[in-house]
């Protein structure tokens, strides 16, 4: 699977900003998306993911 990049990773279409992890050189995210209680956080998933693959 082809890599989204640091800067595309670092800026999805979320009310809630990504707590970066990492070196500089190979950043990775934790998206904070819920506890898993809510349908609203499958949502944010989704949205997530479909941005990521470029789709």
């Amino acid at each position: 699977m082809q890599e989204a990049g640091a800067a595309r990773a670092g800026r999805p279409p979320l009310t809630v900003a990504p707590v970066r992890l990492g070196s500089g050189t190979r950043p990775g995210y934790f998206y904070p998306l819920g506890d898993g209680s809510s349908a609203d956080g499958r949502t944010a998933l989704e949205q997530l993911m479909g941005y990521l693959r470029g789709s």
